[in-house]
């Protein structure tokens, strides 16, 4: 866990050593943009997974329940973050006027945050699911796979800076980001799969493929009712854009009557009895 936050702060700083070349405010950009990604992960996955930590530990040595819980902890992440994912990308102007577009804060700074908040918001769902998978190595006793996989995905971010962070602007340092964070959830997963048998890639792959399929009837709605209300102020756009979003993709689930429509509501069902 050491290295792995060395790593991270090794990340920041390349990315701002590279930001700095660029235009003026680059590096705050980045930084807005990416506390906006990381607060629905930190809000929602880290309270909803709570109770999946301690029986992740509980079920080491026993694979079928430690690849059930593996799925249910990326069914919950994929669920809530996807249609999420949806409202950051579409509204990713509103959000960022919303939450710090005042004072010296203009429109122009509003638009190259909202450029590296639509960049990043991939990553959003990445570390999500990186965050199940590594729970689940460390339950295992397997801290090697983690620390590999996270030395190799600050090589691809600090490669990614410095061959798009010129060619791109805060869009390429933020894409080398987002593509560092995939490649960590994917490497993790398949390493997870591979040593352990503890994750069931057909589960992961019809999650993904509804969540795929879901996210793209979910942006054509979000953005179909953003026709309706531009020029007005930014909470209403969002509000507009979350609605349409978030109905489109849950009624989705339950037409489609997915495994994971009723996930969600069962980890929060389990957070109220652990309180009790």
């Amino acid at each position: 866990m050491l290295v792995g936050t060395a790593l991270t702060n090794v990340n920041t700083m390349v990315d701002r050593a590279v930001a700095s070349s660029l235009d003026e405010g680059s590096i705050t950009a980045l930084s807005y943009g990416w506390r906006l990604v990381h607060l629905p992960e930190t809000l929602l996955i880290a309270s909803l997974l709570v109770p999946l930590y301690p029986a992740l530990s509980a079920s080491a040595k026993n694979v079928p329940e430690l690849r059930r819980l593996v799925g249910r902890g990326v069914s919950v992440t994929v669920t809530v973050l996807t249609p999420m994912c949806v409202v950051l990308a579409v509204g990713a102007v509103s959000v960022v006027d919303l939450a710090f577009g005042y004072g010296a804060f203009d429109d122009a700074q509003v638009a190259v945050t909202a450029t590296a908040l639509l960049w990043y918001t991939p990553a959003l769902l990445a570390l999500g699911c990186r965050q199940v998978i590594v729970r689940a190595s460390y339950a295992v006793g397997d801290s090697r796979s983690p620390v590999t996989i996270a030395i190799i995905a600050m090589v691809i971010n600090v490669v990614g800076d410095v061959v798009l962070g010129p060619l791109m602007g805060v869009a390429g340092i933020a894409l080398a980001t987002t593509v560092s964070f995939i490649f960590a959830a994917v490497g993790n997963g398949w390493l997870l799969y591979r040593n352990h048998n503890g994750l069931n890639p057909r589960l992961i792959r019809g999650l993904l493929i509804r969540a795929a399929f879901l996210a793209a009837l979910a942006i054509v709605g979000a953005l179909a009712l953003k026709t309706f209300v531009v020029g007005l102020p930014s909470i209403v756009v969002l509000a507009t854009v979350t609605a349409g979003a978030f109905t489109v993709y849950f009624a989705g689930l339950v037409l489609m009557r997915a495994p994971e429509r009723t996930v969600v509501t069962e980890m929060i069902g389990a957070m109220r009895r652990r309180r009790r």
